[in-house]
């Protein structure tokens, strides 16, 4: 277990075209995680501070905004040795990313455990949200990058 990390903040990245479960199924996440640590914050964030228009046609306000680049072209600078993986959540370190159209909750979790916090809270949390059997199903699919080695690590 990590230990917890006090006032965990959680900068979820809003672009352009985005589905609106990408970035609101981690942010759900963190708004249940709350009722037991009030100390939890979720943001989102994009490339200027205007609206975003998303697939589904919403407008997302931001509070805070990043270089006015591309959702692709931003994460090759940020992250120059990316390479694709099939898993839901892969932690490279400073970035995390999730893909597929529900593994925003996957992400949330596994964001959770990253800030300290043990499986008997993220069953809680999980209870909350009656996510308790795709919790136990999708957890461990997941891939971390450690700094001594180039490729990610499939977890068990």
């Amino acid at each position: 277990m990590h230990t917890k990390i006090p006032g965990f903040r959680l900068g979820i990245y809003v672009f352009k075209d985005a589905e609106i479960v990408d970035f609101a199924a981690p942010h759900g996440v963190f708004s249940a995680a709350r009722r037991f640590d009030p100390e939890l914050e979720a943001f989102l964030v994009a490339d200027s501070a205007r609206p975003v228009q998303t697939q589904a046609g919403f407008a997302v306000l931001i509070k805070s905004s990043g270089a006015g680049m591309a959702p692709i072209d931003r994460l090759a600078k940020l992250a120059p040795a990316c390479r694709i993986s099939r898993a839901r959540v892969v932690d490279s370190g400073r970035i995390i990313t999730a893909g597929g159209i529900a593994s925003g909750m996957e992400m949330g979790f596994y964001l959770l455990r990253r800030a300290g916090y043990d499986d008997a809270f993220m069953n809680d949390v999980a209870r909350v949200m009656e996510y308790q059997q795709a919790w136990q199903l999708y957890h461990g699919d997941l891939e971390v990058s450690t700094v001594s080695s180039p490729q990610p690590q499939k977890s068990k």
